[in-house]
């Protein structure tokens, strides 16, 4: 629950940018990617000052962005461990 708050975070500040939906559905298919072939693991980059940002907002009222947020948060739910990384 606390990534899907944090990644409704950083959609609003990625949305705030103009590439939130860009960002989230490139994250989305890289998801499924990853566990179409089995990985077990996977990193995420995310731009360390749009996290700043989104962290620091709290926010999430996208009607488009909510969907792909919890697409994502119930792939990264799944047996996949995941890791994030700074661009």
């Amino acid at each position: 629950m606390v990534l899907l708050q944090q990644m409704c975070m950083l959609l609003e500040a990625l949305m705030e940018n103009g590439r939130g939906l860009e960002e989230l559905r490139g994250v989305l298919e890289r998801l499924l990617y990853v566990r179409w072939h089995r990985f077990k693991s996977m990193e995420l980059h995310v731009n360390y000052f749009l996290a700043i940002r989104a962290i620091n907002s709290n926010r999430c009222s996208s009607l488009i962005g909510r969907p792909l947020v919890m697409k994502i948060d119930r792939l990264l739910a799944m047996d996949l461990e995941a890791s994030c990384g700074e661009d």
